[in-house]
């Protein structure tokens, strides 16, 4: 097997947001409507080894056995053997050994490396503290970094990365997002069905969103729920008072997302601590009413198609989201400000094209 030039590897993303990214880039690689010009434009992809991990091929399985690019994994999440190249495109690091390559290209949404960590939430644990020099060493000795914000930009600067090694280019919500028509939005009432689409890592502030819940029912008689998208494990592993309000329905693949959303009454996003998150954009681009922290990384994406809450005081959060609640018309004029917004916001070909000019580049 001939040394591919260029491999474009995910195969160490299996949760989270670098799932629907690394989804989204490799189904238009492979899609049928894109790939020709793609192909056309960037002739070293039609023998670039593309590398993914298990949960991006549940994703993509019909656009694979449909396409001529080649595309590996390996099993039990083990690192897949791909040979050596001129340019590697991790698309998500870190990476804690480097591929063989000339040159290194690592997506950077490592947010615990960059922020403060929340005193809110407990003490990092022994195995994240180790975790954190080596991550910082893998980031260091890539050749290029790629992040999705000039803010994240100017926080790695600030620790010693010299912007020439940094791009940005934007995150953005998977095309099927804007390929179903969002659906007629009625008044809400005292019960309502929320939807806060994360893994359970511990900024994601679940059992937080428990105790809102609870506030919201024995104070403001509204009864709300939410449905989550966790493993039975991290389900388990919550609150009694988050298990009261929560409904799991498993972690979901993309294109089951779009009509989730379409059937709730409103997304959620308590979030502490983020580089860029898809969820708000997908709540928008679904014209889903979103409730969202007050956090920068939410105000800078979502601008006024938001309703923002408090995340670190419960009884503050509830009377917030209750007033929200109450203000149906006010909430659904701000998912329309989304959706608007939408329409001018960078579409997953815009992103997946910047990742290959870098490519080119390198090479």
């Amino acid at each position: 097997m001939p040394a591919p030039r260029v491999v474009i590897d995910a195969s160490n993303l299996h949760v989270g947001g670098g799932v629907q990214v690394a989804t989204a880039f490799f189904g238009d690689l492979l899609g049928h409507a894109t790939r020709g010009d793609l192909l056309h434009r960037y002739p070293w992809l039609s023998t670039a080894r593309l590398v993914a991990s298990r949960e991006i091929l549940d994703n993509l399985s019909a656009l694979i056995s449909a396409s001529e690019l080649e595309v590996v994994t390996s099993p039990n999440r083990a690192p897949a053997r791909v040979g050596s190249s001129d340019v590697t495109f991790s698309v998500f690091g870190p990476r804690f050994s480097r591929p063989r390559t000339r040159k290194h290209i690592m997506g950077f949404a490592d947010v615990t490396l960059i922020y403060p960590w929340p005193p809110q939430l407990p003490r990092r644990s022994v195995k994240q503290r180790i975790r954190e020099p080596l991550a910082w060493g893998s980031f260091r000795k890539a050749d290029h970094l790629v992040v999705e914000t000039e803010a994240v930009k100017e926080r790695l600067a600030s620790r010693g990365i010299q912007t020439s090694r940094v791009s940005v280019v934007p995150n953005t919500c998977h095309s099927v997002f804007r390929a179903v028509p969002p659906g007629p939005r009625h008044p809400l009432g005292n019960e309502v069905t929320l939807l806060y689409v994360s893994r359970a890592y511990p900024h994601k502030n679940h059992d937080f969103l428990g105790e809102v819940l609870e506030r919201l029912h024995t104070r403001h008689a509204m009864r709300a729920k939410v449905l989550v998208t966790l493993t039975p494990e991290e389900f388990n592993s919550r609150t009694t008072k988050f298990h009261r309000y929560a409904l799991n329905l498993g972690p979901q693949t993309v294109s089951q997302l779009p009509a989730l959303y379409a059937s709730v009454d409103a997304a959620i996003f308590p979030s502490l601590l983020e580089c860029f998150s898809a969820t708000p954009l997908e709540a928008m681009a679904t014209g889903t009413p979103l409730l969202a922290s007050d956090h920068d990384f939410n105000r800078t994406v979502c601008g006024e198609a938001a309703t923002y809450f408090d995340s670190q005081n419960p009884e503050v959060a509830a009377w917030q989201i209750r007033e929200a609640l109450d203000e149906s018309k006010t909430l659904m004029q701000r998912a329309v400000r989304g959706l608007e917004q939408m329409t001018s916001w960078p579409d997953s070909l815009t992103r997946t094209t910047a990742y290959l000019s870098l490519i080119e580049k390198a090479l």
